[in-house]
């Protein structure tokens, strides 16, 4: 009796080493994932915003504060570039589609 109890600690033993290193290799993979997923997710922020500024430039409105005239320095903007922020829309919509 005293035999097989050993070996079934034994066992046990065994068996949570295992699981010990299985579970250390999922955290592993899965944080390798996930920073990627975070580096992929900046990337695309980044690129969008670029993308904004690249139409209404960030010096346009420094030098304003409050919303509304902020609103309205981007509402004249937005209305000099038609085209340029139409092209904009596309290139958001195709990025939120990816």
């Amino acid at each position: 009796m005293r035999e097989n109890f050993n070996s079934l600690l034994e066992f046990y033993s065994d068996s949570l080493a295992r699981l010990e290193g299985l579970k250390g290799e999922i955290a592993k993979t899965e944080a390798h994932k996930t920073r990627r997923l975070l580096h992929n997710l900046i990337s695309l922020n980044a690129h969008a915003l670029q993308e904004l500024y690249s139409v209404v430039p960030q010096d346009e409105l420094g030098g304003l504060v409050g919303i509304k005239s902020q609103r309205e320095a981007v509402n004249r903007i937005l209305r000099q570039n038609a085209d340029a922020c139409a092209t904009l829309f596309v290139k958001a919509l195709k990025m939120l589609q990816q």
